[in-house]
């Protein structure tokens, strides 16, 4: 997972399911992935990634980046302009796509530079 991928490494995940495209921002250098541990095990706990997208939302801000999209609220093209937390954000994408018929996909590690 992680940031830089070879258009190698992204077929290997694409092989594994790991990830779904093979247009990932992750090959240009343009995203990445964070993952929660609990100990020495990954969790994927929605409260520890809503956690870690407030704390990655405000550092963001406070070292400049003007434009950053979120895996866990996809419907927002710049989460940096978002006035709530992550957690409503998501909760907002959840409705949005629910509304709309579409399936509820996140990305809850994922970040990415532009749209």
């Amino acid at each position: 997972m992680g940031g830089l991928r070879t258009i190698e490494d992204q077929r290997e995940l694409v092989k594994k399911k790991v990830s779904h495209t093979m247009k990932s921002k992750h090959i240009e250098g343009n995203a990445f992935d964070v993952v929660a541990y609990v100990g020495a095990r990954p969790s994927w706990e929605l409260a520890l990634y809503d956690d870690l997208a407030d704390t990655i939302i405000k550092s963001a801000k406070e070292i400049g980046v003007e434009q950053l999209k979120w895996g866990g609220a996809w419907h927002i093209d710049n989460i940096l302009e978002w006035k709530g937390t992550a957690l409503e954000a998501y909760d907002d994408m959840v409705k949005v796509r629910t509304a709309q018929g579409r399936r509820v996909f996140t990305d809850m590690p994922h970040f990415q530079k532009g749209v």
